[in-house]
C-alpha cells in the first residue's frame, strides 16, 4: 500500500509538472540581415549563413562579421539590433503557463541595441559579462562589450544593472561603464555617440512609421510594419480586412492562381509567410506549406522577395 501511495505521488508530481512547464513556442524572427551575419542554430552543425525571416529559437547563436548588421523581432515589437562584430546568444525565449514571454539573451561580445516595448508581463533579461539587465518597463538602450570594459547606454526610459560589483540605475541619457579587469567596478556618465547609433535610429524610424498604419484586428499581430511598407490593408466584402502589395492590380488572385508577380505556390525559405481568418492578416516566419483555395477558415500565402522593389 506504501508502495502504491508513492508511486501515485510521483505520478503526480510528473503530470503537475508537465502541466506547468514552460513552453518554447515563441516567434521571434530575424527581422533584418545585411552583410555577413552566421546562425548557430543548435543543432550541431555550427554557424551558418543566416537569411531574412530565419526563425529565432531558444539555445541559437548569432554573430555579425565586420561588414554585418542584424536585427531580431519579438513578438511585442521590441527588437535587438546587432552591429558588426557582434555575437549574441539567445539561452531562453520560453512561454510560461500563464501566457507571458520570457527571453534571456546574452551579449558576449561587440555592440547590441535593445528596445524594449514593456507595458506587459513579458520578460525580457540581457546579459553581458558579469551583469544583468532586467526589463519590465520599456527601455531603449545599447549595450557594448570588448576585452576590458563593458558599458550600456539609455536613450530613453531607464535601465537597472545588477552585477557582482552592485546595483545601479542607470537613467536616460546617462551610460555606465564596467572595468573587467577590476573587478567589475562602474563608473557613471553621460551618453556619448558610438558608430552604429545613427543606424539604430533609422530603424527605430522604419518600424515606427510603418507600424502607425497596424489595424489592430488581432493580438497576435506580428511583422505587420513590413506588411505596410510593401502594401495595404483593405476591407474586402466577404473576406474582411486583407493585405495586397502596392503596385499590384486589382486583379491579383493569389489564393486562386497560386501565380503571378512575386506569388509562388511552394512558401519560401526566408519569406514573409501570411496568415489570415477572414478577420486580419498578420506575419510569421513560414519554412513550408501550399497555399489553399483561399474559401477556408485560414489562408496560406506567401510573397516571394522577387516581388519587393
Amino acid at each position: 500500500m506504501v508502495t502504491f501511495s508513492i508511486r501515485l505521488s510521483v505520478v503526480a508530481l510528473l503530470l503537475s509538472t508537465f502541466c506547468f512547464a514552460d513552453s518554447q513556442v515563441r516567434i521571434v524572427r530575424l527581422s533584418s540581415v545585411d552583410g555577413d551575419v552566421q546562425i548557430d542554430r543548435n543543432i550541431g552543425q555550427g554557424f551558418e549563413k543566416a537569411f531574412l525571416n530565419l526563425p529565432i529559437t531558444q539555445g541559437m547563436k548569432l554573430q555579425t562579421g565586420r561588414d554585418g548588421r542584424a536585427e531580431i523581432e519579438f513578438e511585442d515589437g521590441s527588437v535587438a539590433r546587432l552591429a558588426p562584430a557582434t555575437s549574441v546568444e539567445f539561452s531562453q525565449l520560453a512561454l510560461r503557463d500563464s501566457g507571458a514571454r520570457a527571453s534571456d539573451m546574452m551579449v558576449q561580445q561587440g555592440t547590441v541595441y535593445v528596445n524594449f516595448r514593456g507595458g506587459t508581463s513579458d520578460e525580457m533579461h540581457v546579459n553581458f559579462v558579469r551583469e544583468t539587465v532586467n526589463l519590465s518597463e520599456a527601455v531603449h538602450f545599447r549595450v557594448q562589450v570588448n576585452d576590458t570594459n563593458a558599458a550600456l547606454a539609455v536613450f530613453k526610459g531607464k535601465a537597472k544593472v545588477e552585477g557582482t560589483s552592485g546595483n545601479v540605475e542607470v537613467a536616460k541619457n546617462h551610460s555606465v561603464s564596467f572595468d573587467l579587469a577590476n573587478h567589475d567596478q562602474y563608473e557613471t556618465a553621460d551618453v556619448d555617440d558610438a558608430p552604429f547609433d545613427t543606424w539604430d535610429k533609422d530603424q527605430d524610424k522604419y518600424h515606427s512609421s510603418y507600424e502607425s498604419k497596424k489595424h489592430d484586428y488581432s493580438p497576435y499581430a506580428y511583422g505587420v510594419s513590413d506588411l505596410n511598407y510593401y502594401g495595404n490593408f483593405f476591407n474586402t466584402p466577404g473576406y474582411g480586412m486583407v493585405w495586397q502589395p502596392y503596385f499590384a492590380g486589382a486583379g491579383w488572385d493569389p489564393f486562386m492562381t497560386a501565380h503571378g508577380p512575386g506569388i509562388q505556390a511552394q512558401v519560401l525559405r526566408g519569406c514573409p509567410h501570411i496568415l489570415g481568418d477572414g478577420r486580419h492578416i498578420t506575419a510569421v516566419p513560414g519554412s513550408s506549406g501550399n497555399l489553399s483555395d483561399g474559401h477556408g477558415s485560414r489562408v496560406d500565402a506567401i510573397v516571394d522577395s522577387d516581388f519587393l522593389p
